[in-house]
């Protein structure tokens, strides 16, 4: 952030959780250090700030929380995540023509 053109005026919470066995969680694998940033500053172009952000922990290896605000897509995540392959593989065997899908899910996911 440092290096950014985005202004660091925002407050941040770091935490840190054990490696979880689930496929697709964050810390699959190994233990992980949990960013949380709420950007709130009057003037902050907050779309910039976020994207600055993200690419930020993503450049270390950084994996976003299924259930926060990203804007990563299957192409990008699939490098992210080991086992993104048998994720994939599994899913199109439960779900072969997509019916649990959504814009959001595709955009996610990727399409069934």
């Amino acid at each position: 952030m440092e290096d950014a053109e985005v202004p660091a005026a925002f407050p941040c919470e770091t935490r840190i959780a054990p490696a979880e066995s689930a496929w697709l969680h964050p810390s699959y694998g190994r233990t992980s250090t949990w960013v949380g940033a709420a950007i709130q500053s009057p003037g902050i172009d907050v779309d910039a700030a976020w994207q600055e952000a993200q690419r930020a922990c993503v450049a270390v290896g950084g994996r976003p929380h299924s259930g926060k605000w990203h804007t990563l897509e299957a192409a990008e995540l699939r490098g992210l995540y080991p086992r993104w392959a048998g994720f994939t593989a599994l899913r199109t065997e439960l779900d072969p023509g997509g019916l649990f899908g959504s814009p959001a899910i595709d955009r996610i996911l990727g399409r069934v």
